[in-house]
């Protein structure tokens, strides 16, 4: 028993020596010292620390220099005319560093609502564009012009041009959910302004009237605050003296109270003034238009 126990592991043995690869591989591993163990460290962590590097932040997109609205309401009038009209509007501007270009254009209709027969009594619009060159964010240098007509003011056709220059005082923004909105602006215009004007009398009766022309010194401001995102104030202001031959004034005021409702669409309250020291014969100076309606702000 004992000689075969012997002969087992015996065979044993030499199997094992035949297979190392059966062996555990002996532990090669070293302590390393503490200097070793920092390089190892910074080898290890330096690919993780480099891959954010190549992941840059893309940068913010620039804001679109463009805007625009659609307008209509329902105005009553006095002065001329009494009556209840509808009016329609639209507007674009484009602003950037360098320059402002802006066009507004509007029609308006109405009717007397009593007694009969019906009349016309409202039936004007407009068209107008204006390019502004920036020297700085200060001052600016602009052409203009424009066509309108008021058949019932007896203005068959009236256009104009003028050149001039423009300083715009103040002009903040904020920011909504990642939307840029105007704040404050404030921008004032002196030119020089040539306004021939073509004249028809369409009421009472049609009747040939005299052509009129106006030269001189315009004065023109726009003030637009946001009380809040969705609350805004907005006023444009006009003022032309006449220096050619009889003396006149022509005197253009527009203000105008905005809420938003939803999404891009406000409910509106406006007042207008129009005013004309000369105008046709049998005409008032004075016009008034009060206008609640909706503008879609684009």
């Amino acid at each position: 028993m004992n000689l075969l126990a012997l002969l087992v592991v015996l065979s044993q043995s030499q199997t094992a020596s035949q297979n190392p690869e059966s062996q555990p591989p002996p532990d090669t591993q070293t302590d390393s010292t503490p200097a070793e163990k920092a390089t190892e460290a910074t080898v290890t962590a330096a690919p993780a620390a480099a891959e954010p590097a190549g992941n840059t932040a893309e940068p913010a997109p620039e804001p679109n220099p463009w805007t625009a609205g659609l307008s209509f309401g329902i105005t009553w009038i006095s002065g001329n005319v009494s009556s209840l009209s509808a009016i329609g509007g639209a507007q674009a501007t484009r602003k950037t560093e360098r320059t402002i270009w802006a066009s507004k254009l509007g029609v308006g209709y109405g009717e007397k609502y009593g007694p009969l027969p019906s009349e016309v009594l409202l039936y004007n619009g407009f068209v107008t564009s204006q390019f502004d060159l920036r020297f700085n964010s200060l001052i600016s240098a602009f052409v203009g012009g424009g066509l309108d007509f008021d058949h019932v003011k007896s203005v068959e056709l009236r256009g104009y041009g003028e050149i001039g220059v423009g300083f715009a005082w103040f002009d903040r923004k904020f920011t909504v959910k990642d939307k840029e909105m105007q704040k404050f602006f404030l921008k004032t215009d002196l030119s020089a302004r040539l306004q021939p004007e073509q004249r028809f009398q369409y009421y009472p009766v049609e009747m040939q009237v005299d052509d009129v022309l106006v030269f001189g010194p315009r004065l023109a401001a726009a003030l637009h605050y946001a009380f809040t995102e969705n609350a805004y104030f907005h006023d444009d202001l006009e003022l032309l003296p006449n220096v050619l031959n009889k003396a006149r004034l022509l005197l253009n005021n527009n203000a105008k109270v905005g809420v938003n409702l939803f999404g891009p669409l406000a409910v509106t309250v406006a007042f207008g003034i129009r005013y004309d020291s000369e105008p046709a014969a049998g005409k008032q100076p004075l016009d008034t238009v009060l206008t609640v309606g909706l503008e879609a702000n684009l």
